[in-house]
């Protein structure tokens, strides 16, 4: 390629709002990054979106996460409340009904296979708030990963805090963290040298 025959892009202007619309500016929910998104709204229904060209984040881009963040809130096929199958059919039950029947039922799963019979696992599209309540629900039932850790002595060392409580014992496992930290930068300063 020869010097200086890379030009600058001039993209099409984007398209006109539409009549009615209100341009919101905010922050994509879907993780922790805080991409800009520009909201198109009409009479409080969220219509289009772009990414925001001056964010020093985003910079102009989506994820495919972020691309799909309208569809996340306004799909028809979004689960509005909860479901459940009876006799081939789904019906309709409480919030409270759904949570307590879950983890009633996961609870029973545990204390008779063990801890490691049950396993959860979120989809890609959740947002923060989703995860945290995910993690909030899966906690108790399931267990953190520490405590599978502490089994090979990973968890245990000075400076670990440890919380046992009832049936559920808590790590935090700071000076573990920060060994694996140093050991992990060693390794990738030994392998990028």
């Amino acid at each position: 390629m020869k010097l200086g025959s890379v030009r600058r892009a001039a993209g099409e202007p984007g398209a006109a709002p539409a009549p009615g619309t209100v341009i919101r500016k905010n922050v994509c929910t879907h993780c922790s990054v805080g991409c800009t998104v520009i909201a198109e709204v009409q009479n409080g229904i969220w219509i289009r979106q772009q990414p925001a060209w001056e964010s020093p984040i985003n910079r102009g881009t989506h994820c495919a996460k972020a691309a799909v963040i309208r569809e996340v809130v306004q799909s028809d096929r979004r689960l509005k409340y909860p479901l459940k199958l009876a006799g081939g059919q789904r019906t309709r039950v409480s919030w409270d009904q759904a949570i307590a029947e879950i983890g009633d039922k996961m609870l029973a799963i545990r204390a008779q296979a063990g801890a490691d019979s049950v396993y959860m696992i979120g989809p890609a599209k959740m947002t923060n708030e989703g995860a945290y309540l995910f993690r909030k629900f899966g906690a108790p039932v399931v267990g953190l990963l520490w405590p599978y850790l502490s089994r090979i002595g990973v968890g245990r060392l000075p400076g670990d805090i440890v919380i046992e409580r009832d049936n559920v014992t808590l790590y935090f496992p700071l000076m573990t963290c920060f060994l694996l930290s140093l050991l992990f930068s060693l390794v990738l300063w030994v392998v990028n040298r």
